[in-house]
C-alpha cells in the first residue's frame, strides 16, 4: 500500500498538480496541495474532504488489516467517496453502506486486456524482455535476480521494503529500457502495476515463480 500512495504521488506531482503523501516510512508535503495520497492506516477522519478515494477496499475482509477500511467507510468525512475494489467486497461493502443508510451508486469496470493461462513450466532462459515474474519473499526477489544475471537478462527487484528511492529508480529502469525484465514480489499488485502497465508484455505479463 505504500507502493499504491507513492504510484498516486509520482502521478499527480508528474502532471505538475501538488500533492501531499504521507506512509509509514515516508512524508512529503507540499504547501500548495489540495490533495493528499496516504496509506489506509494513516487516513485522516478529522479533516473535511470533496472526494476521498478508498482503493483496494477488498482487504476489508482481512483478518489483520480489514478494520482499517471499516473505519474509513465509516469515518470518512467527505461529500463523495469513491469505493474501489474487487468483486468479492462488493456486498460487505454495500452491507456497510446500507447500515449507516446512506445512498451509493455500483459502477462495474471491465478488464482492457485479455487475461490468459499457459499450463507448463518456463525456464529462464525463455524468459521474454518486457516480463514480470512474480514470487513471494525478498529473498526469491533476490535470488532470482541473481539467477537472471547468469543468462545475462537484466532485471529490476521490486519489493514491499525496498526504500522509496530505490523502487523509483528501479521502475524507472525497467520503463526506460536499461533493464529487461522486472523480478516482483506480489507488491507490484498495488503501486507500481500502472506505471508499468504501459511496458510488461501482454502475452506473458506475470510469471508465478517457486522453489527459489
Amino acid at each position: 500500500l505504500r507502493l499504491l500512495a507513492l504510484e498516486v504521488y509520482d502521478r499527480f506531482t508528474d502532471e505538475g498538480i501538488p500533492c501531499n503523501m504521507i506512509t509509514g516510512e515516508e512524508s512529503v508535503f507540499d504547501p500548495e496541495a489540495g490533495i493528499t495520497a496516504s496509506t489506509i492506516e494513516i487516513m485522516n477522519t478529522e479533516r473535511h474532504y470533496e472526494v476521498a478515494v478508498i482503493d483496494e477496499a477488498q482487504m476489508i475482509a482481512d483478518p489483520f488489516r480489514g478494520h482499517n477500511w471499516t473505519r474509513a467507510l465509516l469515518g470518512l468525512c467527505a461529500d463523495e467517496i469513491h469505493v474501489c475494489m474487487a468483486p468479492e467486497a462488493e456486498e460487505i461493502v454495500k452491507a456497510v453502506i446500507d447500515e449507516c443508510e446512506d445512498d451509493y451508486e455500483v459502477v462495474y469496470h471491465e478488464r482492457k486486456t485479455s487475461l490468459s493461462f499457459e499450463k507448463g513450466s518456463i525456464a529462464l532462459d525463455e524468459v521474454q524482455k518486457g516480463d514480470a515474474l512474480v514470487v513471494f519473499s525478498r529473498r526469491s526477489v533476490l535470488s532470482l535476480a541473481a539467477a537472471l544475471a547468469r543468462h545475462n537478462i537484466r532485471a529490476s527487484v521490486i519489493y514491499g521494503d525496498l526504500p522509496p528511492a530505490s523502487r523509483r529508480e528501479q521502475v524507472h529502469k525497467f520503463a526506460s529500457g536499461e533493464t529487461d525484465v522486472v523480478v516482483s514480489t506480489d507488491a507490484i499488485g498495488m503501486g507500481v502495476s500502472e506505471e508499468l502497465g504501459g511496458v510488461v508484455s501482454v502475452t506473458v505479463a506475470v510469471i508465478i515463480v517457486t522453489g527459489i
